[in-house]
């Protein structure tokens, strides 16, 4: 009994933070720390310390898995990214490089799972290096027991919206942001997932101020974000089709150069 007071309590803290009303909570990833994310003041209060970090890797995307209970990342994106697991209590663990039979994953960008079916996906380029290649031009579906993955498929073309730099899965939908800094515009687009495969090309495109972002998270009709430049929070409206400012991120907490790399929902039931 004494070895599950210290989830109690953490669970305990979730379930009283009510951050996001019925949704659950929000939880964000900044360092090597977990934290709780306000979205309507932009607040970020420290949760969890993660351990078993290597060196000072990066850890970028966040999802949270209900039936193993605990949060997904990728560490190191930009070279040989690999998947890794972290318990509610903070404990990393890594699961494996991610890997495509044939072929290499160079780089992952994204990271996402659709609640209705529990895949999960990754964005990631396959046909490049880092030093070359900084596009994100396939949808990877994600085994979270292996690291393996499967080509689900592949944006074409040469202009924007031939790169996933961040997506969320809603309603049946993955919601592409394609951040150009060429363009200074950031372009937003979705797939509908059903029969998604091969070469496939962005329809009509939305484009939306030039906006860097290390993850995003679907909660009820919003696509929350953080954005690097300006160290603010935004939601994109999926209903308006307008993008809203929550506030400025607060990293009074934290100490050094910090930024916000990971959001995830943990529903209360769950937490």
């Amino acid at each position: 009994m004494l070895r599950r007071l210290p989830v109690l309590v953490l669970i305990f803290g979730l379930m009283t933070t009510s951050l996001i009303a019925q949704n659950g909570t929000l939880i964000g990833l900044v360092g090597h720390q977990l934290v709780r994310v306000n979205t309507e003041t932009a607040a970020l209060t420290p949760w969890v310390s993660i351990n078993a970090v290597a060196g000072s890797e990066e850890l970028r995307n966040l999802i949270y898995v209900p039936a193993d209970t605990c949060f997904y990342t990728i560490a190191d994106f930009r070279n040989e990214p690999k998947l890794a697991r972290i318990s509610l209590r903070g404990e990393l663990s890594y699961v494996g490089a991610l890997n495509v039979p044939g072929q290499s994953v160079y780089f992952c960008e994204a990271l996402t799972r659709d609640p209705a079916t529990g895949k999960v996906y990754a964005a990631a380029s396959l046909d490049g290096s880092i030093s070359t290649d900084r596009m994100s031009e396939a949808l990877l579906e994600v085994d979270l027991r292996t690291a393996n993955c499967s080509v689900v498929a592949s944006l074409y073309g040469r202009r924007p919206g031939n790169d996933i730099d961040e997506m969320a899965i809603f309603n049946g939908q993955v919601h592409i942001f394609d951040c150009d800094p060429g363009y200074k515009t950031s372009f937003f687009f979705p797939f509908e997932l059903e029969g998604l495969e091969g070469e496939v090309r962005a329809g009509s495109m939305q484009n939306l101020p030039y906006l860097t972002m290390d993850d995003v998270v679907v909660i009820s009709n919003r696509i929350y974000f953080p954005h690097a430049f300006d160290r603010f929070f935004y939601y994109y409206d999926l209903r308006t089709r307008r993008l809203n400012t929550v506030g400025r991120l607060d990293y009074s907490a934290f100490s050094g150069d910090v930024k916000l790399t990971g959001l995830a929902v943990v529903p209360f039931p769950q937490a």
